[in-house]
């Protein structure tokens, strides 16, 4: 499968931030984006062959059919969000674009496959614990030597009601 046949789902641009809150402020100013949602996500992820706790503070916003997202990184494995990035000299920092990945489980499963056959390197991929029943899942792809960015595959269940977010997020809990 070629890489753009994957953009054509593109639902979310996510950005990088020093200071969440500082970034929520910046966007609401300088682009009109007044509606975040803003949590703290803390989930299992699988990265450089090891299981960690990954802790980040969020805001996501969405504007028409898309979605804009804020990450801050809080502990565990954060060097995804911020190797090669200097967050103190701009408000927001371009991190990736978010692929959603519709329909039942299985095809979270296919598509994971198809990204490994394909060669495409998942540098970071949640984590479920055995029995677990997945709510929301993400891997992502550095696509950074060739695009500038990474790619997020995004799938999450029919009982999230269509709402993309961390794994192990109450549905309504705000941070």
């Amino acid at each position: 499968m070629n890489l753009i046949d994957r953009f054509g789902d593109i639902f979310q641009l996510s950005y990088v931030a020093r200071d969440r809150d500082r970034a929520v402020e910046f966007a609401a100013a300088k682009l009109g984006i007044d509606n975040f949602f803003c949590f703290e996500g803390k989930c299992p992820v699988r990265t450089r062959g090891n299981v960690e706790d990954l802790l980040l503070r969020v805001a996501v916003a969405n504007t028409g059919t898309h979605q804009f997202e804020i990450i801050e990184p809080v502990s565990g494995p954060t060097w995804i969000y911020t190797e090669g990035r200097d967050l103190d000299r701009q408000a927001l920092s371009l991190h990736h674009v978010g692929v959603a990945v519709m329909g039942p489980h299985s095809v979270w499963q296919d598509t994971i496959a198809q990204l490994r056959a394909d060669g495409d390197e998942i540098v970071q991929i949640s984590e479920l614990a055995p029995g677990e029943e997945p709510q929301a899942l993400f891997a992502y792809v550095d696509n950074r030597a060739s695009l500038g960015h990474f790619t997020e595959y995004l799938w999450w269940s029919p009982a999230m009601n269509g709402t993309p977010t961390m794994p192990t997020l109450m549905q309504g809990e705000r941070a």
